[in-house]
C-alpha cells in the first residue's frame, strides 16, 4: 500500500486548480483535459454511524442542500419586503 501513496498523491496535485495556470488544474492546462475528482467514494459519519456515498451522490445531495438555502433566503427576503 505504501507504494500506491505517492501515485494517489500525484492524482491529487495534477487535479488541484491553481491561481498561476488561471484557475485551472494542471492536467486542464497543459493537456486540456477536463479533470474531476480521483475519488470514487467519501466515507461521511453522522451520529456515529459510518456511510460511504458516492461523490455523485454527494454533489447531487449538495445541490439539493443548496436549493434548500436559496429557497428560504428567499422566503425570508419576501417576508422583510412585504
Amino acid at each position: 500500500m505504501a507504494r500506491s501513496s505517492p501515485r494517489i498523491v500525484q492524482s491529487v496535485l495534477k487535479s488541484v486548480k491553481s491561481p498561476r495556470l488561471g484557475g485551472r488544474c494542471p492536467l486542464t492546462a497543459f493537456i486540456g483535459l477536463r479533470f474531476d475528482t480521483p475519488l470514487l467514494s467519501i466515507k461521511h459519519e453522522i451520529d456515529g454511524e459510518v456511510e460511504v456515498l458516492p461523490t455523485d451522490e454527494v454533489k447531487a445531495r449538495r445541490m439539493m442542500k443548496m436549493e434548500e438555502i436559496l429557497a428560504s433566503l428567499d422566503q425570508m427576503n419576501n417576508d422583510v419586503l412585504y
